[in-house]
């Protein structure tokens, strides 16, 4: 069903939450942070950013909000995300 009179809607699962990413340094779990920022990056990103993204659980945001603020993969995050030592900073 396409529906052209409201903002797209996006489920992400774990993956992008309200001012968070999902966890990848959970072991045996085959977590990489650089390819989590890197597919949020080049498949998320280039969404609308009146896009309402549904996380796992947690508060609905946007990808225009996270995009601008989301301090492990947002525009301050550099180009590659922030991830320090194992933890997300």
């Amino acid at each position: 069903m396409i529906i052209d009179d409201a903002a797209d809607h996006l489920f992400v699962g774990d993956t992008l939450f309200a001012g968070s990413v999902g966890r990848t340094d959970l072991e045996n779990t085959g977590g990489d942070f650089n390819v989590l920022s890197a597919s949020i990056r080049t498949k998320l990103w280039p969404l609308d950013p009146a896009t309402i993204v549904h996380p796992g659980h947690g508060p609905l945001t946007t990808i225009g909000h996270e995009k601008a603020t989301n301090p492990f993969v947002g525009d301050g995050a550099g180009e590659s995300g922030v991830y320090t030592f194992g933890k997300y900073a």
